[in-house]
């Protein structure tokens, strides 16, 4: 896997190689800078941890998905009804 480091935007939102990734549980850590864990093969999901302070380790906060997958599955849920 590789990192990165991102500062989390509003609505719990990333931006990371020019396409937008949301995680509900990162609306808390908006204007937080988190380390992103992701597989260059397969962006369309990142892992969010928080960044190390001192000697703490980094707590996983959560995933991050591609926000265009986020639409389209909810334009599948609604059309289901």
């Amino acid at each position: 896997m590789k990192e990165a480091q991102r500062v989390v935007q509003a609505h719990g939102s990333i931006q990371f190689e020019n396409l937008i990734y949301r995680g509900e549980s990162l609306k808390a850590y908006r204007g937080e800078f988190v380390t992103l864990r992701y597989d260059p093969d397969h962006i369309l999901t990142l892992y969010i941890y928080s960044c190390e302070t001192n000697d703490n380790l980094e707590d996983f906060l959560g995933y991050a998905v591609h926000y265009i997958i986020i639409v389209h599955f909810k334009e599948f849920v609604s059309s289901l009804h």
